[in-house]
């Protein structure tokens, strides 16, 4: 006999498991969340001890924790749904452990900007997330723009952008009904840019004179080198960068079409300062010379089918166009354009959407379901809002007039959605109970929202995830590094000064990809120093004062640095050797003095492998063994100590080492 009360293996299958351990019991229930301390409630719901619904009651239906009873104001959290309550206590935090739906739903809210609708505690709209349409006639022209309003994604596949006027390609409508949708659309988008195109400033004074279109091919080889796939699909055949909240939504445009859209004069002037023309955009820059900029901008004006895009007649007409530009006005702040874009005449326009800062607790007695869900048996919260992100027009009626647009939201992306929604409460939790009341969870949760804002993880690896822009080469030394142990090993004033100029620092001088320069806003530097020294709880923002090299353990660890051959991989210079083997190389130690805390040295030669899976770097210490007996008595730690200070002073102000050795010398004596 089994315990759930058959007998043998056929029995076992037949009948519904009884008893089941709780999923990542170890880390996420018994190290992190003690049940004696934590309950269940707080992460699964319900009411506590009730155990009979009123439905149950009344009715005689099998108990189901009132998931099946509308009168439970708390019903238990079924699914991925108990990852809903992880933000009470872990609020803001967009990387949590074991919590990977909820995850990408809030990666994914942010990405298709439902702040800047809705607004939700927690999530400011302070910058919004499409480009400035203040400067749109220096960018294209007013045929390409209709295209694009009237369908976004049929002229690019991975766009955020939503569809404004879904049952113009509804096929389930009628092809009567259709058709004047379509009329519909067609005059509305053609208000809308009208009111763009006349309150728009020209190039003149925004976008600076372009030299001569560069050379093609060289344009294409830079592309494929300073590092524009880390965000970019750039050709037809190339896929897009997924973005973390869902594999569906790219990270940057795809650049395939861009020579249709834009012309070579705004390119040259985007690729060379992003931040001048929009100073809100994430896009970098890769410190590209005029002449570079004009070979890249020559080949992305080459990306086009060919398709040209005509002028509409209407701007051949000034009071024609002046009256549509008047209707389009209204159709802007009607349709919330303004959320996502910065746009003349709508700077102090408040947002248009429904506050869902607590949607996650509304009763289902305050949705209006309309026509679309008739059954009450079915209409639950959670079928309005899954039927609201599948097809937004659904609650419409003669009475109820709906205007959120249709973002083609697949079906994982409905359900990531759902439970973020689910999310949306305003729960408060005793101290001892929020992970954000420790400053180091705070760190942490803030410096992932910039990783993902700025796309770090498009180049490297961080935290086990990204890094994709690696596969394109063959050899993992020419790749951008794993971003390891930053903060175990980087003094905080040499991160924030590399961040912030990383031109000033070849850490990698062989290397072609380039990191960028970001256009960081206030403090988000900052932020990033303290999220790697966080992540390794090391000492932030002051660091012990570090002892004065020894000069006699610094010959020593000259020599074992010249025994152990170390510098057939890492430079002490800025200059490649010739004839290099540039997959061997490692990362240059000139400045190591700067850059390197001391202590941590020692640290990564006992076992590379432990702090970095896969590194090249040799163990030359394995298992506490010295390849040394005659060096300082064979000690191994001591001889790790020494090759530490060699490697930390190098890099050194001189003056502040002769000084050091003097004194240390007179002390002696």
């Amino acid at each position: 006999m089994d315990r759930t009360g058959g007998q043998g293996r056929d029995a076992r299958r037949r009948r519904p498991r009884v008893f089941r351990t709780h999923p990542h019991r170890w880390e996420l229930l018994l190290q992190s969340h003690p049940s004696e301390r934590f309950g269940c409630t707080p992460c699964h719901e319900g009411q506590g001890p009730q155990t009979k619904g009123v439905g149950s009651l009344l009715g005689g239906k099998p108990f189901d924790h009132g998931r099946n009873d509308h009168y439970w104001i708390r019903p238990m959290l079924k699914g991925d749904f108990v990852q809903a309550t992880c933000p009470d206590c872990h609020f803001g935090d967009t990387n949590l452990r074991f919590a990977e739906v909820l995850n990408q739903g809030q990666n994914l809210m942010q990405k298709v900007a439902c702040i800047g609708c809705h607004p939700m505690d927690g999530y400011p709209n302070d910058r919004k997330a499409g480009p400035t349409l203040t400067h749109i006639r220096a960018k294209t022209t007013p045929g390409w723009l209709e295209t694009w309003i009237k369908y976004p994604k049929a002229w690019r596949e991975h766009t955020s952008m939503p569809n404004f006027w879904p049952e113009a390609v509804d096929e389930e409508r009628p092809k009567w009904e259709r058709k004047e949708w379509a009329k519909k659309r067609d005059e509305e988008v053609r208000a809308i840019v009208a009111y763009l195109w006349l309150n728009s400033e020209g190039s003149e004074g925004y976008l600076e004179p372009a030299p001569p279109p560069g050379n093609v091919e060289r344009g294409r080889a830079l592309v494929q080198k300073v590092g524009c796939y880390g965000c970019h699909a750039v050709e037809m055949k190339d896929e897009i960068v997924p973005h973390p909240g869902s594999e569906n939504r790219a990270v940057g445009p795809k650049l395939a079409r861009i020579g249709e859209k834009t012309n070579y004069q705004w390119i040259y002037n985007w690729i060379r300062n992003p931040s001048r023309l929009w100073h809100d955009t994430k896009m970098p820059s890769l410190r590209l010379s005029k002449q570079e900029a004009a070979d890249v901008a020559a080949y992305l004006s080459t990306l086009s089918t060919g398709v040209e895009y005509e002028t509409p007649p209407l701007y051949n007409d000034p009071q024609a166009l002046k009256a549509a530009a008047e209707k389009g006005k209204k159709l802007i702040g009607y349709y919330g354009c303004f959320g996502c874009h910065d746009i003349p005449g709508f700077e102090n326009a408040q947002r248009i959407g429904a506050d869902l800062s607590e949607f996650g607790r509304k009763q289902t007695s305050l949705l209006d379901f309309g026509n679309a869900i008739t059954n009450p048996r079915a209409q639950t919260w959670e079928n309005w809002i899954e039927l609201k992100l599948k097809n937004p027009r659904a609650y419409r009626t003669k009475r109820v007039e709906t205007r959120m647009p249709d973002f083609d939201f697949t079906n994982e992306e409905v359900h990531a959605l759902m439970v973020f929604l689910k999310s949306r409460r305003k729960e408060q939790r005793p101290t001892a109970y929020n992970a954000m009341s420790k400053e180091r969870n705070v760190a942490i949760a803030e410096g992932e929202k910039l990783i993902t804002r700025y796309n770090c993880r498009g180049c490297h690896k961080i935290r086990g995830k990204g890094g994709l822009i690696g596969k394109r080469y063959e050899h993992v030394s020419m790749a951008p590094p794993e971003l390891f142990a930053i903060g175990a090993k980087t003094k905080p004033d040499w991160l924030y000064h590399f961040l912030l100029d990383p031109s000033s620092m070849k850490i990698r001088p062989w290397l072609e990809i380039r990191m960028p320069t970001f256009p960081w806003h206030e403090g988000e530097v900052t932020t990033l120093v303290r999220y790697f020294n966080a992540l390794d709880n090391s000492e932030y923002p002051y660091m012990r004062p570090e002892p004065p090299p020894d000069p006699e353990l610094v010959a020593v660890g000259k020599q074992l640095f010249e025994n152990l051959h170390c510098s057939q991989c890492h430079m002490t210079s800025n200059v490649v050797p010739e004839n290099a083997n540039l997959a061997s190389l490692a990362p240059n130690l000139r400045t190591s003095y700067y850059k390197l805390r001391r202590e941590w040295i020692p640290k990564w030669l006992s076992d590379p492998n432990a702090w970095q899976k896969d590194t090249r770097m040799p163990s030359f210490w394995p298992g506490g063994f010295s390849p040394f007996p005659d060096v300082l008595g064979g000690d191994a730690e001591k001889q790790k100590e020494a090759v530490a200070a060699y490697v930390h002073q190098l890099g050194a102000p001189k003056a502040e080492v002769t000084e050091r050795t003097v004194r240390r010398t007179a002390m002696r004596r």
